[in-house]
């Protein structure tokens, strides 16, 4: 604990504390929500371009297969007077094509994908996050097309290049044979292709993890059971005693309702990105000499600790007792007392609030539990009775402790308010464990997304393989008839053809593990700018680091079984060649 200050004496701030004055463009909206999705945006605009980058590898390899299957009829063309430019132009229009095509099927996926996610969003509430709605943007269509078009001529002109440039007395020489050999080019497409797989699904796993981990916090109170909701009285000239009179009867109603063991409020909302935070005195200090003790604050029920059943773990709860009248007291979560009173006993201290110029006892210590998020650490919480806050009640949050299903009760809770003033409306009704799953929306969006498109990367890739490997067994079908007939025995040409593909694979994942290590480098130095992107990035992790070797191992495990199936495939064709066949066709 920092010394105390003198009378007088400024506070000493670290460099990074500096307040800071930034001016900003209002054109560009609500800025604090584009901030906080920041981080969103770029991770999910990176991911979308890597599994680009992978579709237009599978199709320049696909591209290259053709050109070389069609040697002899460039050659031919080249022979009989067609100028290069030409046919490289011919090549490049069939490719564009063929991106176009796939950017028209890429805008109707769009427009069902779009459907999908609205549908999705109205039978889950917690699926998109809070003010998001889906729709199609005629400046993203149009961005999309001319990526579509840009790819397309991108990837075709390197198959296009290696096509035409034959030598012409080889090529009219060898007419239709070929040894089979994949080029270098396709080779290491299927390299770039397993790297990037390899990084996507690294990404997908670690947010699945970062999900699973935060649904399974111990968050301190049983939220099961529980239906919350808010009111507002103040709109309805409610305060002092006539608001103090409401709350009593209301609650006396809902503790009375069937199938309600108990009914509680407090100002603040648990696990909904809601704080009240103030700064507190210890016992001794004053405000020109304190430093600083940020707490959060909370304002309860009597029976607040016992509907959540938050424990109690020493002293007492509130008690109706504790009224405006009585003397001031609190209760402290353990973190409060770990912080501020580690030498001693936190039962009868007194701290001051400074800013309501209100002495507190300690009377209590309850169990932590998490204030605004699954996410956050636990910090000092400081509880109050409402009785002794009247002036500051306003908004309060009702949570329901039921012996039914939560959400059978709801047509008789507003039935309930109603009969207590129908002119004050229930806002945010809900289940405690739904507003819990709605608080990880942004979570919950980014490990789906990133799930779909790292499965979606992985089929791309074991394509890509598979029709590399096909290519080169269709090219190689008088070898591998030579082989069959010479005695090599099924094992032997799954082996080869199998090990061939899976050298590849190796390749790409050390290419993709060292891409990952450099990156999460650049990420961490990057990540000291405050509020940058990659801060908001790496902060997104949760009970897991950006190299954990558990998720690594199982992604890598996965890309090898998916690529040894992509393997066997055109393997298993090869075994199937009749060396008859084969050889006559040679």
């Amino acid at each position: 604990m920092p010394p105390p200050r003198k009378d007088n004496e400024p506070t000493t701030l670290e460099a990074k504390d500096y307040p800071r004055l930034l001016a900003q463009s209002g054109s560009q909206g609500a800025m604090e929500t584009r901030k906080r999705y920041a981080a969103t945006i770029y991770g999910l605009f990176a991911v979308v371009a890597v599994v680009l980058l992978i579709a237009c590898a599978n199709v320049a390899n696909l591209l290259l297969s053709r050109a070389a299957s069609r040697g002899p009829e460039i050659t031919l063309r080249l022979a009989v007077g067609a100028g290069r430019l030409r046919l490289i132009r011919q090549l490049l229009t069939e490719s564009v094509l063929l991106a176009a095509l796939g950017g028209a099927v890429g805008v109707l996926f769009a427009v069902w994908g779009k459907n999908v996610l609205v549908a999705m969003a109205s039978r889950d509430t917690s699926f998109l996050p809070p003010g998001i709605e889906p729709s199609l943007n005629w400046r993203v269509l149009l961005f999309t097309t001319g990526v579509s078009l840009a790819t397309g001529i991108l990837f075709g002109l390197a198959p296009a290049w290696r096509a035409t440039r034959h030598d012409l007395t080889l090529g009219l020489k060898h007419g239709r044979r070929s040894t089979g050999a994949v080029s270098r080019l396709s080779k290491a497409l299927v390299v770039a292709q397993v790297a990037l797989s390899l990084l996507l699904l690294m990404g997908a796993g670690l947010f699945i993890r970062t999900l699973h981990n935060l649904q399974q916090v111990d968050i301190g109170f049983n939220q099961e059971n529980l239906l919350v909701f808010s009111l507002q009285p103040g709109q309805a000239g409610y305060k002092d005693e006539r608001l103090v009179e409401y709350y009593r009867q209301l609650t006396t109603r809902l503790d009375a309702l069937p199938g309600v063991r108990s009914a509680t409020f407090g100002r603040i909302p648990l696990l909904a990105q809601y704080s009240w935070n103030t700064n507190v005195l210890l016992p001794g200090e004053t405000e020109k000499t304190a430093s600083e003790h940020l707490t959060n604050r909370q304002m309860v029920r009597e029976n607040y600790f016992s509907t959540l059943e938050i424990p109690l773990l020493q002293g007492r709860t509130f008690t109706a007792h504790d009224s405006a009248g009585a003397p001031k007291v609190a209760i402290v979560n353990q973190e409060f007392g770990k912080r501020y009173f580690p030498s001693g006993d936190v039962l009868g201290k007194r701290v001051t609030d400074p800013g309501f110029k209100r002495e507190y006892e300690i009377v209590g210590v309850v169990k932590d539990t998490k204030y605004n998020s699954q996410r956050e650490a636990i910090e000092p919480l400081l509880f109050t009775p409402w009785l002794q806050e009247v002036e500051e009640i306003g908004e309060v949050y009702f949570s329901l402790r039921t012996s039914v299903e939560p959400t059978a009760l709801v047509s008789a809770v507003r039935q309930t308010v109603g009969e207590v003033d129908n002119s004050l409306p229930i806002t945010e009704l809900s289940t405690q464990e739904v507003r819990s799953e709605r608080s990880l929306a942004q979570e919950r969006l980014y490990a789906r997304l990133l799930g779909f498109f790292g499965g979606l990367a992985l089929l791309a890739a074991a394509i890509g393989l598979a029709g590399v490997l096909a290519y080169s067994v269709a090219q190689r079908t008088n070898e591998m008839g030579v082989r069959v007939a010479l005695g090599a025995r099924t094992t032997n040409i799954l082996q080869l053809v199998i090990w061939q593909g899976m050298k590849l694979v190796l390749l790409g994942l050390v290419v993709g593990a060292a891409f990952g290590y450099v990156f999460k480098r650049w990420m961490t130095s990057q990540s000291a700018v405050r509020g940058s992107w990659q801060q908001q990035m790496t902060e997104q992790l949760y009970g897991v680091t950006a190299t954990d070797t558990v998720t690594l191992t199982i992604i890598t495990v996965l890309l090898l079984a998916v690529a040894l199936l992509a393997c066997f495939i055109p393997a298993w064709r090869a075994t199937r060649v009749d060396p008859l066949v084969a050889l006559r066709t040679e």
